[in-house]
């Protein structure tokens, strides 16, 4: 009895050991991995840099006084059309106290002047017409008569147009300010009751109102020195206003600087062109635009998504997908970008099937049905075993973080992050030209978003030979 209890305990721990060893050979099998795939696709491809500036009248004048004084009266507001010769404002003039009394002075001398010379021109006037002097002499006095009355006409109209500011007799006075051009007031920077100066030689004078032909704009901005190359009057441009939104405006390229602007230790080339199209939108002076400058473009060519390349040593490669799960890595000919899609010129075919290599995957959430959805991103290795029978798979969305993770997850996962990046140096890449955020990203196997991220992009531009955080090690 005691023999067979033995070997029955024998067998149960032998067979407790295999058991053991089989769960723990299960357990540290990686699960085979399922690829994504994609197929190429015809898209209309544009390669274009863009330029940062805004949207200008080409046409702005400022309406300032002809003589000093306090305003009286104002008679439009800012948004108002206004019509050549249209009164804008009305001056009340304020004289000087010096220059009121040297007016008068003047006048003063310049009536005894005419008197005395009056008295004697009537003296000689007598002597001529008795024969005593000759008609040369009585001449001279005549003369001067009328001279002295002339001074004191000047006299009496200088002292005039300083009380007043206009003269007596004169068609139109310089109390009233008027509109040199047509167009939109867009600016009214003073206000009733306030003093004002004309402009001269030491001063530009008070500006009264700002009148712009809003019909024709132009956009001013700046092109890197790494472009401006590349472009030529006469080119396309498509601009975007921030504060529109879902509209694009026409313009063409009318001039280009032959002198560069070094901004942020880069040069940049200033660049003006002419909008053409305002698709009826009311547009106002010194909105902020983009303008995106067309500088090749295909239309209806094959292309992939730029994430789906590999490159190395220059060369660019895919992933081809020759039997299932089974993956044949193929040298590609690629053409022109526009930084997301990139054409193909040789090596794929329409038909056949490519790796997705994107590096950033969501968290599983419950779809409609009380199933689980799984939003996969491109080339993300999703487990076998984390795919249950009956489970929806989205492979390549963008859902907002919101729907994927509870906030204390995100907070806890960039506080991981941020702890884990304060104790790592950054890695460097410098920009080459015609490289994109993509490639990059590529390059490292990071995320576009994290480049965007450790480097406070907005957008996808980059500036070839500037400096960009890729990573951290």
């Amino acid at each position: 009895m005691k023999k067979y209890f033995a070997g029955f305990l024998g067998v149960a721990i032998l067979a407790l050991f295999i058991y053991v060893g089989y769960f723990l050979y299960r357990k540290n099998q990686a699960d085979p991995v399922v690829y994504s795939t994609v197929q190429p696709f015809y898209a209309d491809i544009a390669r274009k840099t863009v330029a940062n500036g805004s949207l200008k009248p080409r046409k702005e004048i400022k309406l300032k006084p002809q003589i000093s004084g306090i305003i009286d009266e104002i008679f439009i507001e800012a948004g108002n059309l206004v019509e050549k010769g249209q009164t804008i404002a009305r001056i009340k003039v304020i004289p000087d106290d010096l220059n009121l009394s040297n007016a008068e002075s003047n006048l003063k001398k310049a009536r005894i002047a005419h008197d005395e010379a009056g008295r004697e021109k009537n003296r000689r006037e007598e002597l001529f017409k008795a024969g005593v002097i000759s008609e040369v002499e009585f001449n001279q006095y005549l003369f001067e008569f009328e001279r002295r009355e002339e001074d004191l006409n000047a006299a009496q109209t200088m002292l005039q147009l300083i009380k007043d500011g206009v003269a007596k007799g004169q068609k139109q006075t310089t109390t009233l300010v008027k509109a040199t051009i047509a167009g939109t007031v867009l600016d009214v920077p003073v206000k009733e009751g306030e003093q004002v100066i004309q402009s001269n030689n030491f001063n530009d004078g008070t500006t009264i109102a700002l009148v712009a032909d809003m019909t024709d704009l132009i956009f001013e901005g700046l092109v890197d020195e790494s472009e401006v190359g590349k472009i030529k009057t006469g080119m396309e441009l498509k601009i975007t206003i921030g504060a529109i939104e879902g509209k694009f405006f026409s313009a063409l390229l009318e001039y280009i600087s032959p002198k560069g602007i070094e901004d942020q230790g880069t040069v940049q080339f200033q660049i003006r062109a002419a909008v053409t199209e305002t698709n009826d939108a009311i547009i106002r002076a010194g909105y902020s635009a983009n303008a995106d400058i067309i500088l090749e473009s295909k239309t209806n060519v094959l292309a992939i998504n730029e994430r789906e390349l590999l490159f190395d040593n220059g060369k660019s490669f895919v992933e081809i997908e020759t039997s299932d799960q089974q993956f044949e890595r193929r040298e590609v000919k690629t053409g022109i970008s526009d930084g997301i899609n990139v054409e193909i010129l040789e090596g794929l075919s329409e038909n056949e099937r490519v790796k997705f290599l994107g590096t950033e995957a969501e968290k599983p959430v419950k779809g409609d049905k009380g199933g689980t959805v799984a939003t996969v991103a491109s080339g993300e290795r999703l487990k076998k075993s984390e795919v249950a029978d009956g489970m929806d798979t989205i492979v390549g969305q963008n859902e907002s973080p919101e729907k994927v993770f509870s906030e204390s997850k995100i907070e806890q996962a960039d506080t991981r992050e941020r702890a884990a990046i304060d104790e790592k140096q950054p890695i460097i890449h410098q920009v080459k030209n015609d490289e994109t955020l993509y490639r990059i990203a590529m390059q490292y196997r990071v995320a576009v978003e994290n480049i965007k991220k450790w480097n406070n992009l907005e957008n996808n531009q980059i500036i070839p030979g500037s400096e960009l955080i890729v990573g951290f090690e």
